[in-house]
């Protein structure tokens, strides 16, 4: 019996793995899709790694948003302009919008989630 996340997934696309639709709502379902299958297919690894394992992916992960950053707000930027030509609602915007100091805020939780030991602590 699969999971509910793994339900949710197969509800997510035909049998034959193919989307009827075409367009950027066939793209976007594809793409969730696929990030989807990506979780899953991560969970287990993640789930045996050790503690010290973790943390040092979630520092590199704030390293290399650091590095990337220019190429993050770039993108971000035209996903911003994409939105506002679009329509969405200026809370939406605004939410979707990086700044330099909101990537160092991202960063700076990730490395403080590497160093938590959570409410129960490390076992």
């Amino acid at each position: 019996m699969p999971s509910s996340a793994q339900a949710a997934i197969q509800r997510s696309e035909p049998a034959d793995g193919h989307l009827a639709a075409d367009g950027p709502a066939a793209s976007a379902d594809a793409a969730v899709a696929a990030a989807g299958r990506a979780a899953q297919a991560g969970a287990v690894p993640l789930r045996l790694a050790s503690a010290d394992t973790l943390d040092a992916a979630l520092v590199a992960m704030a390293a290399r948003l650091r590095e990337r950053a220019a190429s993050v707000l770039a993108a971000n930027g035209e996903d911003v302009r994409t939105a506002r030509a679009d329509g969405l609602a200026d809370a939406f915007v605004d939410r979707l919008a990086l700044t330099d100091s909101r990537i160092e805020s991202i960063c700076g939780q990730l490395c403080a989630l590497a160093h938590d030991q959570g409410p129960a602590g490390r076992a």
